[in-house]
């Protein structure tokens, strides 16, 4: 599951209050809890986020976040101010971009 930090709206009645634990589940059926809890996908300021990266970092850590992937649209110049602060609230930082393209007519975005 996605936990959306890089608008506020996002944040007002939308998140459960309680923590979600994050399950796989293999081919087996099998359902294991996994400990770290992750967003992958997130965008910033840097691009059409509508936080600051602080501000993405602060919200993530009050969600005990410990992963944390930004990826802003065609720069990387979030990444390189999420690397600078992040282990200051205990976040590890995948350094990550989306690429807008098109593909026969159609617009394409890949991370």
């Amino acid at each position: 599951m996605s936990i959306y930090l890089s608008c506020r709206k996002y944040f007002e009645g939308f998140l459960p209050k309680k923590k979600n634990k994050i399950l796989l589940q293999r081919n087996t059926g099998e359902r294991k809890e996994f400990g770290v809890k992750a967003d992958l996908h997130i965008h910033t300021k840097e691009s059409d986020g509508c936080l600051t990266v602080e501000e993405v970092l602060v919200s993530a850590s009050e969600r005990d976040i410990k992963l944390l992937a930004i990826t802003d649209h065609e720069t990387t110049s979030g990444v390189e101010k999420a690397q600078k602060i992040a282990l200051a609230y205990g976040i590890n930082i995948i350094p990550g971009v989306e690429f807008n393209t098109v593909y026969q007519a159609e617009e394409i975005h890949l991370l």
